[in-house]
């Protein structure tokens, strides 16, 4: 049985105006990222992330916002983030996080719980790679990839202490 693994693809980038209720417009580059299961044709999940276009004041370029591009990848992005937000949490699961959900990730199987912590994990390397803009189109990451580099940066910080 083939390893299940995550690969990640950076798409080109485009420029756009976002304005939020309430809020002025803010000009955004949005990045598209493609997530497939192993070596498959289809992706599992397609977002778009939207980085200001401004720098803050430490220099980076901060995530505005992660939407799905096209509708049949809503669930599966809510579940996702749902998913990051419980693991980030702890025993504690916060009181904003959707009931529905909640639900929809206490349902999914052990294989997809682990498929989408995988997508996760990758969505947030992408997320702050975008913003420190150490990531370029046509960039492909797997998740063990990702985390035979995190695996290698806290044996280096063992060995520093």
């Amino acid at each position: 049985m083939t390893e299940l693994d995550i690969r990640m693809e950076v798409g080109n980038p485009t420029d756009d105006t976002m304005e939020l209720e309430g809020e002025e417009p803010t000009e955004v580059r949005l990045w598209p990222l493609h997530f497939y299961r192993n070596d498959e044709a289809e992706p599992l999940l397609s977002v778009e992330v939207a980085i200001e276009q401004e720098e803050d004041e430490d220099g980076f370029f901060p995530a505005y916002t992660i939407a799905a591009l096209e509708d049949e990848f809503e669930e599966r992005l809510a579940a996702v983030l749902t998913l990051s937000e419980v693991d980030a949490a702890g025993e504690e699961v916060p009181d904003w996080i959707d009931e529905e959900d909640l639900k929809v990730i206490q349902e999914l199987s052990d294989e997809e719980q682990e498929l989408y912590g995988m997508v996760a994990d990758l969505l947030d390397y992408a997320q702050a790679a975008l913003e420190e803009q150490s990531i370029e189109p046509g960039t492909v990451v797997r998740h063990s990839e990702l985390l035979e580099e995190m695996e290698g940066d806290e044996d280096e910080d063992e060995d520093e202490a």
